[in-house]
């Protein structure tokens, strides 16, 4: 699954990098928690660059997998700074978290939807219970 979501969000992976030498990666999926490592050489705020990413990975998958966490392991290259930072992870219909990446919905919903049927089977393949068809309204 992991490999499968790195390549999908390849789209939103690389603008972080090319323009805010941001890079980042879907580490694991496990039970309702998604962790993703971020790396920079930049004297950037940890928090704030695991909110941004988190957001447009929400803004992204939104409904796609029962998730309700995010760990995020962010490093600092330049001087070895290294935090842990875990934040909710809940897609609310009609919401859209402020992020780098701009999605237009038009061209990200149909990709969503072929790709909602694959990571239910891959998510099911990982020992995982099954997968709702959507989140409940609300995301709860």
């Amino acid at each position: 699954m992991v490999d499968t979501l790195n390549h999908e969000l390849i789209g939103i992976r690389k603008p972080f990098g090319m323009f805010g030498q941001i890079n980042w990666s879907v580490e694991s999926v496990r039970g309702e928690t998604i962790q993703v490592s971020i790396w920079t050489p930049r004297p950037l705020d940890g928090l704030g660059v695991a909110t941004n990413v988190r957001n447009a990975l929400l803004n992204y998958l939104q409904d796609l997998l029962p998730l309700r966490r995010c760990r995020v392991l962010f490093e600092r290259r330049l001087d070895g700074v290294r935090e842990e930072h875990l934040l909710d992870f809940e897609y609310r219909p009609g919401e859209e978290r402020k992020s780098a990446a701009i999605l237009i919905e038009a061209n990200v919903a149909p990709r969503r939807e072929r790709l909602r049927p694959l990571l239910r089977r891959l998510y099911r393949d990982d020992g995982h219970a099954e997968a709702p068809d959507r989140l409940p309204k609300g995301g709860a």
